[in-house]
């Protein structure tokens, strides 16, 4: 059996800031992400975080861990999805030093990831005629293109831009 406890502190004092230079806020936000799992671990293991080892987080406390957000704390997938990228990475971290432990963060790794589609603020359903295409132009100049056509006369559109977990997706389609 092996303590956490040295892993993590390598992982957020070393791993994260020195050698993937990652932002602050980052840091702070894993940190923050395994408070939360080794409070909860701790309560239903019975045990103190401290006394917390490698072979107790396996992947049915990570999915009870993850609805516990979701159901207790009012998280919304996407926090959900922080936390879980935060552990995953971490077990990616712990496979290189802990070979042993290799089957338990293969099945946590293979924990899927809660689709977060959402409509955008201030960016919903906007419909497009030929005098409200220019406005739209000007006010999403990404979109220009596909909007103006200097020999085409633009129809009627509904756009809707969704945010997925790695991009935003603009769906058009005509209104008759």
């Amino acid at each position: 059996m092996t303590l956490i406890a040295p892993h993590i502190a390598a992982f957020l004092q070393q791993r994260l800031p020195v050698e993937r230079q990652a932002s602050p806020n980052t840091c702070d936000s894993y940190a923050h992400a395994f408070r939360l799992l080794f409070e909860y671990a701790s309560s239903c293991l019975k045990i103190t975080p401290s006394q917390l080892q490698v072979e107790h987080i396996d992947a049915p406390l990570i999915v009870a861990f993850l609805n516990h957000l979701e159901a207790t704390r009012g998280n919304g997938a996407g926090s959900r999805n922080i936390r879980l990228a935060a552990i995953k990475s971490f077990m990616r971290y712990i496979e290189y030093r802990l070979p042993s432990a290799l089957e338990q963060i293969r099945c946590i790794l293979s924990i899927p990831t809660k689709k977060t589609d959402e409509v955008l603020p201030g960016e919903g359903a906007v419909i497009c005629d030929q005098d409200a295409t220019s406005h739209f132009a000007d006010t999403f100049p990404s979109q220009r293109t596909s909007l103006t056509r200097p020999s085409m006369q633009p129809p009627r559109q509904v756009v809707v831009c969704y945010r997925t977990e790695r991009a935003r997706l603009y769906l058009r389609r005509s209104v008759d």
